[in-house]
């Protein structure tokens, strides 16, 4: 089972030699080799449970393996504890949790599993106790019960995770969303062909459907363990600072970004540029007709790939000036920006959300 983006299959790009694996059990006869993580269920080595099972002293069923982990730094989760919006705490029976996990592992055998019904019978369970005890606390809030999750089950939340899973989980082939035989070599061509002819200056056109999770489907070879997901590239429209020069980072700046009221230089509006260099100062764009904060830094070979798989085009003869003149809202479509099939429609939907 999946247990966090750490160290996971899909991290070996990052330079991890092999993912790790956890191992939990509840079997009260090999507890003299393995750790108690919490009363009851302990954490043994993946290769022991192995040689266990082939010597017959205990069954696969019996254990529960989870690749990777999730990791919070210090003080983090404690943090997201306190605001008391995204975590509940909560004492689990060790022997509940652990038959609604073996239940999960074994619904997902024909379908990729979201996890959700897990989640909601364990909060359903939580909040009938809460309910009995007439009690309302602040690391329960009455505002988040579990009747009002299970109401927004499709809920965006929900379509995104399952647009998550069936990009990062689901084994099998990636079906193409290109086009097919000689159309693709020209649209390839075409692409390549944007691609040299950028130039300081020239204006990007961000797709309204690659962005949702951070990053164009696709492209995870191309990125550094540096990158920083950008969902905020959702149909922006960018422009190229400074030299182009192979092997080197592009520097580019949002000209739609939505504004920031964190930075404030004399009411000025100030508008978001991008993570890189967010809230150190802001930068005049266009001799001073545009201010940002921040901006996006792309190396080389990723830019290219971005722009070679669709998520990121070259909009030629577009006067970037001219974009300033219209509203925030308008300079994507501007820049050529639309939905050409209905069947990116949910993605975009999903997008804008987000």
């Amino acid at each position: 089972q999946y247990g966090g983006p750490c160290e996971c299959f899909n991290s070996l790009r990052l330079g991890y030699a092999d993912p790790t694996l956890l191992c939990l059990h509840t079997h009260e006869g090999l507890t003299d080799c393995s750790e108690e993580v919490v009363p009851g269920v302990f954490q043994i080595n993946v290769t022991d449970a192995h040689a266990i099972i082939k010597r017959g002293g205990a069954a696969t069923e019996d254990f529960l393996v989870f690749e990777g982990y999730c990791l919070w730094r210090r003080g983090q989760l404690q943090r997201e504890l306190d605001r008391a919006d995204t975590w509940t705490i909560a004492a689990v029976d060790r022997r509940a949790l652990i038959r609604e996990l073996r239940g999960a592992r074994a619904g997902s055998t024909e379908s990729w599993n979201d996890g959700l019904h897990v989640w909601q019978r364990l909060y359903a369970a939580m909040e009938g106790r809460q309910n009995s005890k007439a009690q309302q606390t602040a690391s329960f809030p009455a505002k988040r019960s579990a009747s009002v999750f299970a109401e927004q089950q499709d809920g965006h939340a929900d379509r995104v995770l399952r647009q998550w899973i069936a990009r990062y989980l689901a084994s099998g082939p990636v079906a193409s969303q290109g086009a097919d035989g000689g159309q693709a070599v020209e649209v390839a061509f075409q692409r390549a062909v944007a691609f040299m002819m950028l130039r300081a200056g020239s204006v990007l056109r961000a797709s309204a459907t690659d962005w949702l999770l951070g990053s164009p489907p696709g492209c995870d070879a191309r990125l550094t363990k540096y990158y920083r997901s950008a969902p905020y590239l959702h149909k922006a429209v960018l422009l190229i600072e400074g030299e182009v020069i192979a092997g080197t980072s592009f520097s580019l700046v949002m000209l739609n970004g939505p504004g920031t009221d964190q930075i404030n230089v004399h009411d000025a509006d100030v508008r978001f540029g991008g993570l890189h260099y967010f809230g150190k100062g802001v930068r005049d764009v266009l001799g001073g007709r545009l201010k940002v904060a921040g901006l996006t830094t792309l190396p080389y070979e990723t830019l290219r790939a971005f722009m070679y798989c669709g998520a990121l085009t070259l909009v030629p003869d577009l006067n970037a000036m001219d974009l300033l003149n219209l509203p925030v809202e308008q300079r994507w479509e501007a820049a050529g920006g639309s939905i050409e099939a209905e069947k990116d429609a949910e993605v975009t939907a999903l997008s804008d959300v987000q």
